[in-house]
């Protein structure tokens, strides 16, 4: 139960472009943006009601030398669970959360392995 987190920082990199690789991927997945502001994106996928949603929130903020990035990701439905693939109690919805959370980190050019944590 509860979310996957990732925070790192992106050497040379702004938030703006943070953001912006975000927005792409919620678009590629066919997430709908539910929160825009200057430091944070949300977006998610699906509904409660039927198979859960897929969520994430990226956080980023300009930082000496780049960007300082948070990423919370999960699956979400009549509980959060967190977008760890090897947990057996929905095990769909965390492997689908997964895929949407490493594909994003992985955009931003970091393995996704070795960055979130899951709670």
């Amino acid at each position: 139960m509860g979310r996957s987190l990732a925070d790192f920082m992106l050497p040379g990199r702004n938030k703006e472009w943070v953001l912006a690789v975000a927005s792409g991927v919620a678009t590629e997945l066919r997430m709908k943006v539910e929160v825009t502001s200057m430091n944070q994106l949300r977006a998610r996928r699906g509904s409660i009601w039927w198979t859960g949603t897929r969520n994430f929130v990226v956080t980023a903020h300009d930082v000496p030398g780049g960007a300082s990035v948070h990423i919370e990701a999960w699956a979400g439905g009549l509980t959060e669970l967190s977008a760890d693939p090897s947990g057996i109690f929905g095990l769909i919805p965390r492997r689908d959360a997964w895929r949407v959370a490493s594909t994003l980190v992985s955009r931003l050019g970091v393995i996704p392995e070795q960055v979130f944590r899951h709670s």
